[in-house]
């Protein structure tokens, strides 16, 4: 299987999951009434038990987080208002 997925047929911003290439992303975590912004770079990959997934790499630790994109996403939009391209919701 390969490694990475092309979605050239998908646009780079404004649909799920992003187009080929590398992302700007924040992600916002609700949890316990508590709410943390993470920001990071991302790109689709394929993971063989997860499938398609959003692969991040967060800038604060460099640690990796995976959303498969056949999961819902609670909230997922324009991050242009946050200086990247997407911004996830995750609660």
């Amino acid at each position: 299987m390969p490694n990475k997925r092309s979605l050239s047929s998908r646009s780079a911003t404004g649909s799920w999951p992003p187009g080929p290439g590398t992302h700007s992303v924040a992600v916002r975590l609700r949890s316990q009434g508590q709410e943390r912004l993470l920001f990071g770079n991302g790109t689709v990959d394929y993971d063989p038990e997860l499938g398609e997934v959003f692969e991040i790499t967060l800038s604060s630790s460099g640690d990796t987080v995976l959303i498969a994109t056949s999961t819902f996403i609670d909230t997922f939009l324009s991050g242009s208002h946050l200086g990247c391209d997407y911004l996830i919701c995750l609660n």
